[in-house]
């Protein structure tokens, strides 16, 4: 409490910060939990069938098999989006595992090495 004009008076900036900081400690935590969920998350598809997200991911070529399947790249046509819909589990899970910053500077790394190639 700050004291203003002679009455006492809840909030003020400090409030306003620490509420801030609160809510970008929450909005980290649940960030964390679905890229957990997702590193689990297992295909029921295609050539990968039966298999996480992060066992795929753990070569190159998987990660970029991953980045296709998502298929937000302008250089890329997924036909896979036909059968994956927005706010899909699926989908979901992609997002949640391909927006992690470790996983974003591999899958940089293995776009950069593929077209050395």
């Amino acid at each position: 409490m700050s004291r203003v004009h002679g009455r006492y008076r809840r909030g003020g900036e400090n409030d306003r910060y620490l509420l801030q900081a609160k809510r970008l400690q929450e909005a980290e935590k649940r960030k964390k939990e679905c890229f957990a969920a997702a590193k689990v998350f297992t295909l029921s598809f295609g050539m990968h069938n039966g298999r996480t997200l992060d066992d795929i991911a753990s070569t190159d070529k998987g990660l970029l098999y991953l980045d296709w399947l998502r298929g937000e790249r302008d250089d890329k046509k997924c036909k896979a989006k036909i059968f994956i819909s927005r706010k899909s589990p699926v989908d979901e899970a992609l997002a949640a595992y391909l927006d992690d910053e470790n996983i974003q500077e591999a899958l940089q790394r293995a776009i950069a090495a593929r077209n050395w190639q």
